[in-house]
């Protein structure tokens, strides 16, 4: 029973050093995504933070509401993206440290 326990505490002591290995690389992984129109960039962290927004130049001049609703769209997608990445690093981490949990992230 005592040999079962500590093979057990050895599993998630490694799932756990997998996903804290994980939540590293994601932090420094950038993910981007642009509206259709080329006028709102949005730059997304793996760990989902949205790092930067950047707007040309008259995009709030024609449509104020329209601008707003592109710059959330735009962001919207860049979390889509690294909520993929972020899904695919941790499921990476746990089917290295021997765990298969279909659907989990």
């Amino acid at each position: 029973m005592s040999r079962m326990l500590a093979d057990i505490f050895k599993k998630v002591q490694k799932i756990k050093s997998g996903i804290s290995g994980a939540r590293e690389r994601l932090s420094a992984v950038r993910v981007e995504a642009t509206s259709a129109d080329g006028m709102v960039r949005v730059v997304a962290s793996g760990d989902k933070q949205i790092v930067s927004i950047e707007a040309k130049p008259g995009l709030f001049s024609a449509d104020p509401k329209g601008a707003q609703k592109l710059i959330t769209q735009t962001c919207n997608e860049a979390l889509k993206k690294a909520e993929a990445v972020l899904k695919d690093e941790f499921n990476k981490a746990l089917g290295e440290s021997g765990i298969s949990l279909p659907g989990l992230f």
